[in-house]
């Protein structure tokens, strides 16, 4: 089997048909991919959709109660039944493309490297609630959607500017797992499991794809882009008010599950409306001027130093007792922070001093940093090239 298509889905049973319908009209034979429908607890019509599509495609369907909205783990467990070479995800009423199970499977026979495919979304957009009239016009016959079709509606994907000061190159991107979204990937079935597949612990709506792709790049799998491997989105309502609330709380679950100050800075600069790319370009540059390696020992826990003081930067002084910075190749207690999101508890410390040798990214996070340093201490000091 050459691949599989993994679908979650939940209460979705209308727009899930357009997905099935679109899988069934692929360029590649029935016979070389199967797909899998992962259930996270639907109560409509969901399981007789499928169904009506077994004679179809090479269909199979898996369903858990319903503990609420679990994404991670509906993908994992169609991945669990998986059989083929590579695994595609594909999200729910999103349509794809005839040559969209094909392209994936070739993007995977090019080199012996291993990669994680990216596909086009087009039509992705939060705000929308109705499809265009060309995709409704579409829907109504029984043809596939043809990737030149698709182009012909005009629908961007929300990536779109990344990719085209990128030419398309996701990898020229710096932190490129923050475009890695699962509505529409792939990635061979042996690299997801080495990785672990999808963290379970995110629940709800977001995140749990950035944090594979994370993990898989830091694996030594590549991160490709695929106009070809192209699916098409139909709108539908969604719960903004909960998703953003899922969002929060899921960034700060990828912040805390990985010791990575980029992880950090990517997290606020999006918080923040900063420009990812260029936060980390100077970011790199800072650290390589301080000419530190970095310490291989973990960093020291710190949540029990109340009442001491702290420098950001990685300078000690007599009175220090805690430092927060990304780098250091001594001993003693710190925490491995750019400081702009440190996961300590407010008011831990009597003051904190931001040294001096954070001036060359003082102008961009200047108000972060004074931030976050007076959440920790009432008292905050700066070395004086910073000014006041």
């Amino acid at each position: 089997m050459k691949a599989s298509v993994i679908i979650p889905t939940y209460d979705r049973a209308n727009i899930l048909a357009y997905t099935l319908h679109s899988l069934a009209r692929q360029t590649i034979k029935n016979d070389d991919f199967e797909v899998i429908v992962s259930d996270d607890g639907s109560s409509d019509r969901t399981v007789d959709v499928v169904r009506e599509y077994e004679a179809h495609l090479n269909l199979r369907y898996t369903y858990h109660d319903d503990l609420g909205h679990r994404t991670a783990s509906t993908r994992n467990a169609g991945a669990t039944l998986a059989t083929g070479e590579t695994l595609i995800f594909l999200d729910s009423g999103t349509l794809a493309c005839a040559e969209f199970v094909e392209s994936h499977v070739r993007e995977h026979q090019d080199g012996t490297t291993p990669r994680a495919v990216v596909g086009r979304v087009g039509g992705y957009d939060t705000a929308a609630s109705a499809p265009p009239v060309s995709l409704q016009t579409r829907l109504s016959g029984s043809e596939s959607l043809t990737v030149a079709q698709a182009r012909a509606m005009g629908l961007a994907d929300m990536r779109d500017g990344e990719l085209a000061r990128f030419e398309g190159d996701i990898e020229a991107a710096l932190l490129p797992w923050r475009l890695f979204w699962t509505g529409n990937c792939s990635v061979r079935t042996t690299a997801f499991r080495e990785v672990g597949g999808f963290d379970d612990r995110f629940v709800g709506w977001g995140v749990e794809d950035v944090d594979l792709g994370y993990r898989l790049s830091r694996d030594g799998v590549l991160l490709a882009w695929s106009e070809d491997a192209l699916a098409v989105e139909y709108p539908h309502p969604r719960a903004t008010m909960t998703n953003t609330e899922n969002n929060y709380r899921n960034h700060r679950l990828f912040l805390e599950s990985h010791i990575d100050p980029e992880i950090e800075l990517f997290l606020s600069a999006r918080r923040v409306g900063k420009d990812v790319h260029d936060a980390a370009v100077e970011y790199r540059e800072w650290i390589a001027g301080m000419g530190i390696e970095g310490s291989a020992l973990e960093p020291q826990e710190i949540s029990s130093f109340v009442g001491r003081h702290a420098v950001f930067g990685p300078e000690r002084s007599n009175d220090l007792d805690v430092l927060v910075t990304p780098m250091f190749d001594g001993t003693g207690p710190w925490r491995r922070s750019v400081g702009l999101d440190t996961r300590l508890p407010s008011g831990i410390f009597e003051s904190v001093h931001i040294s001096g040798v954070y001036q060359p990214i003082w102008r961009r996070w200047r108000e972060q940093l004074l931030a976050e340093a007076g959440r920790l201490a009432a008292r905050v000091t700066l070395a004086p090239d910073l000014g006041a």
